[in-house]
């Protein structure tokens, strides 16, 4: 082992001393790194000083080369490399967001098609079923509960069991405003069936405090609180459970 670095360091030695006898003779000037790596990666011949220099000219050419080569090479993978990560990186946003638009609309359009599709029916057992113009005398000197709803309506049949419900448990009269009877829905377009109910309604809702509540149209489900043929309270659209509970022990239908 000793002798092998021995044979190394000797070689290394003559190495230098070629390399700075063929510099002085050829008016070569290598800079240091340079003759470090004629000394580490080149085997001369010691005996032919012309195919020395020969060598050394071409590793300093080619080195040089090399090198450049090199980095460039790695530069350009690197940026590729970059490129192609930030393309999939995008590339899974997109799909990302796209995947999330498409659910949301998916969505939007089955809610759309939920609520319009006119499969939505419930029960009105539970309630007494008036017409506009029976509002008037039955509210006198007396406060009443008026659900307006209609068949197929989605939010009418989720809410139809909740008031129901709280009727039956705290024992007071829920009157149904059937909507379908003054506005038919039967057709794409729906059409008034029933203009006198229909003005009626509107022009009862507009005097009353809650005009701007309905000031971009009838919709259901609609709960009125009434007393001589005046609203009270209102819900415009579907509420919960604990909402409609605290509404009702306001006008005191719950004690």
């Amino acid at each position: 082992m000793a002798n092998a670095k021995k044979s190394s360091s000797s070689k290394k030695a003559a190495t230098k001393k070629v390399v700075k006898k063929i510099e002085e003779e050829k008016d070569l000037d290598l800079d240091e790194d340079l003759d470090d790596e004629v000394v580490e990666d080149i085997d001369f011949d010691l005996d032919d000083d012309d195919d020395d220099l020969d060598e050394v000219r071409e590793l300093e050419v080619l080195s040089t080369d090399e090198r450049l080569i090199r980095v460039e090479k790695k530069t350009k993978v690197l940026l590729v490399l970059q490129i192609v990560g930030l393309l999939l990186v995008l590339i899974t946003l997109i799909v990302s967001i796209s995947y999330g638009k498409g659910d949301s609309k998916k969505s939007e359009s089955s809610n759309s098609e939920t609520e319009q599709s006119g499969d939505y029916t419930y029960s009105t057992a539970a309630f007494k079923e008036l017409t506009f113009g029976d509002i008037s005398s039955l509210s006198k000197n007396k406060t009443i509960v008026v659900f307006m709803g209609r068949q197929g309506c989605y939010w009418c049949s989720l809410y139809a069991p909740i008031i129901g419900l709280e009727a039956q448990d705290h024992n007071f009269d829920v009157y149904y405003l059937d909507f379908g009877k003054i506005i038919d829905f039967s057709s794409s377009k729906p059409q008034i069936s029933d203009e006198t109910a229909y003005d009626g309604l509107i022009s009862w809702l507009q005097s009353s405090d809650y005009k701007d509540t309905v000031s971009e149209g009838l919709g259901t489900p609609m709960t009125f609180f009434v007393k001589n043929n005046k609203i009270t309270s209102l819900i415009n659209g579907y509420t919960d459970q604990n909402n409609l509970e605290s509404i009702l022990k306001q006008e005191g239908f719950i004690k």
